[in-house]
């Protein structure tokens, strides 16, 4: 009996494309990406409320970070980072204002608590703010 080379290598080649297209799978999408979008905001600042939007886009910080601009309905642009459903934002001064605080994303709503100080006549406010994804 004989054997040719073809004969062995086809049925080993074939195993191994077999092995490899089954073993793949598509990553799944970072969590962050759950966070893009334009929101409609509700916000109550000690007792003030504002209604505005509001995004959150990608940053190339790393693969959790974000970028949430108009937060306060000021126009600055913060950053932020993602670990599942939660948001947080680190303390960080932009211009005259300084931010912090966190939030929960459920569905298409994001619940918000953030401490925002003036640094122009140092006021602080504590600030809720419901997000809706538009």
């Amino acid at each position: 009996m004989k054997i040719s080379l073809t004969s062995i290598l086809f049925p080993i080649l074939l195993l191994g494309f077999a092995v490899t297209t089954t073993n793949c799978k598509k990553d799944d999408a970072p969590a962050r990406d759950a966070f893009f979008s334009t929101y409609t905001v509700n916000e109550n600042c000690a007792g003030t409320a504002d209604a505005y939007t509001m995004q959150i886009t990608t940053s190339s910080a790393g693969s959790n970070a974000v970028i949430i601009s108009n937060l306060w309905n000021n126009g600055d642009q913060i950053s932020g980072t993602v670990n599942g459903t939660t948001i947080t934002i680190p303390n960080q001064t932009v211009f005259t204002t300084t931010y912090s605080g966190s939030g929960q994303l459920s569905g298409n709503i994001l619940t918000l608590s953030f401490s925002i100080t003036d640094l122009t006549i140092g006021v602080v406010q504590q600030c809720t703010a419901t997000c809706a994804k538009k």
